[in-house]
């Protein structure tokens, strides 16, 4: 493939009518810091995709958490709203968005977040073929997302730190059927390939019925409790 438009269409036309449309899950966080594993937490997940992210950083719901919509951040805390900013999460786009919203919105969203999708060339990524879009061959600092070309599943990506002097990295491994679409149970993210956050994925349900209301800001108290 010529262009990272190309990739994105590709892993869309795959997909589309298959791809599950909203998703629950819990997921085991480990966080490292400074070389010491934190006590792990559990924390509940919903999707509707695309555009949609609901975090409860609690096995239960306890009102702390997070809403990714699709150009804003919600945060809250005890239940109650505490922040809302202009913030996209590009891994959702990359993992799940691509393959349920139109092309063109997804182009554009990669490019606004700053992926040069000019630039793809062929790699491998633990021994299978992959495309990589906004990196040249021996780039691993600039923005750039790996593409498995059997699946088209989205298995890396990278970007300089806030500093620029280091490289952030985010690796969806150990995908596993889900419907007719995949999921990867275990996400790790490394700074200069030392881990400072692993996800691993359990209770997953594709198309789940969601409650009303799960993904408004202004339930966010009461939806979960329906």
């Amino acid at each position: 493939m010529s262009t990272g438009t190309a990739v994105i269409a590709a892993m869309h036309n795959r997909y589309e009518k298959t791809w599950y449309r909203t998703l629950e899950f819990r997921q085991t966080v480990t966080i490292t810091r400074n070389g010491q594993e934190q006590p792990k937490q559990v924390w509940l997940e919903h999707a509707v995709i695309p555009g949609y992210l609901r975090i409860d950083q609690a096995r239960d719901y306890n009102g702390n958490g997070v809403i990714y919509a699709p150009d804003t951040l919600y945060t809250f805390r005890n239940g109650k709203q505490t922040g809302k900013r202009a913030e996209r999460n590009p891994l959702m786009v990359l993992g799940f968005d691509v393959y349920r919203q139109p092309v063109p919105r997804s182009v554009q969203v990669l490019q606004e977040e700053g992926y040069d999708l000019s630039k793809v060339r062929s790699d491998t990524w633990e021994g299978k073929d992959v495309w990589v879009v906004g990196a040249s061959a021996g780039d691993l600092h600039s923005k750039q997302f790996w593409i498995e070309k059997d699946r088209l599943l989205f298995v890396r990506a990278m970007e300089p730190a806030r500093d620029t002097t280091h490289t952030t990295e985010y690796r969806f491994d150990n995908y596993q059927p889900l419907g007719k679409g995949w999921i990867a149970v275990k996400c790790v993210f490394l700074t200069d390939g030392v881990e400072f956050d692993r996800e691993e994925y359990f209770d997953i349900v594709g198309d789940p019925k969601l409650p009303a209301g799960i993904m408004d800001p202004a339930h966010w108290a009461t939806a979960l409790k329906q």
